[in-house]
């Protein structure tokens, strides 16, 4: 069984997806080095799990890596920063996709998500019939954001993603922007929660000049993103998308606002043992 209630939300256990005897330990030239890839079929199939040419990156952190990144779709290598020019991101039984019902689901990762390619600059979540995408990432660990994220239909994909804080290890429940060697994150679309801090990873000498994120940031501690370097002035712009706000967007796991008009409400919330 690919899904999991948790109170009223279903959910991917992606750490359990890629452990359940389907994953296989493979290469792919397009999206670099070889990794655990689930079958195209299952809704995790959107993550590769520790891929060989990324090495310095997933032993830099003290869990299991998940990048977000499709095989099954052509990697596209445009350094142009548009959603046309994204690699897709296809969510399975959707417009003609195999497998399940990926949509409006929760993926939760014991582990570490990053948006971070060798080869690609953008991702785009994409699908053909122009189904709206809603899809909720909550990491226990770090979120590290390199690469470009665009909604396909800017006025209905949603996508959130969370970070906790994993008791166990201190540098966690943490957001990262930028790529360390290239300065190739520009723009973001998605509402992101980091139950510690923001930071950023190179956003000043050879880092990114502008960086744009359609969505939110909210953070449980602090927000710490250097944007001075010397001479040098890193612009970051949040443009707020009021959607759940205003209750025209509903993700998955995330609070319903009362009409827009006051506090969040939290209906019910308890996560339970997989069976």
């Amino acid at each position: 069984m690919v899904g999991l209630e948790v109170g009223r939300i279903e959910r991917v256990n992606v750490g359990a997806q890629f452990a359940n005897g389907t994953a296989r330990y493979q290469n792919s030239s397009s999206y670099g080095g070889s990794a655990y890839q689930l079958p195209e079929t299952n809704p995790a199939h959107i993550f590769r799990k520790n891929p060989s040419d990324r090495a310095t990156n997933i032993n830099s952190t003290s869990k299991d890596d998940y990048f977000l990144e499709d095989v099954y779709e052509a990697i596209n290598t445009s350094s142009r920063v548009d959603r046309t020019q994204g690699s897709h991101i296809t969510i399975s039984g959707v417009g003609g996709e195999p497998g399940a019902n990926g949509n409006n689901l929760l993926y939760y990762i014991d582990g570490n998500l990053w948006i971070h390619n060798m080869n690609a600059y953008s991702f785009t979540l994409w699908n053909s019939t122009g189904t709206p995408i809603h899809l909720t990432f909550v990491v226990k660990g770090n979120i590290y954001i390199s690469d470009n994220i665009f909604y396909n239909q800017a006025n209905q994909d949603g996508l959130a993603m969370i970070a906790m804080k994993d008791p166990s290890v201190s540098d966690s429940g943490n957001i990262y922007f930028g790529d360390p060697a290239f300065g190739t994150l520009e723009y973001m679309d998605a509402f992101m929660y980091a139950e510690n801090n923001f930071y950023d990873n190179n956003l000043s000498a050879s880092g990114s000049a502008t960086v744009t994120v359609h969505g939110n940031m909210t953070a449980g501690n602090q927000v710490l993103i250097n944007r001075d370097y010397g001479s040098q002035h890193s612009k970051l712009t949040v443009n707020f998308d009021p959607r759940i706000y205003n209750n025209t967007l509903t993700l998955p796991g995330l609070p319903t606002s009362t009409n827009g008009a006051g506090a969040l409400a939290v209906v019910s919330w308890r996560e339970v043992a997989a069976p």
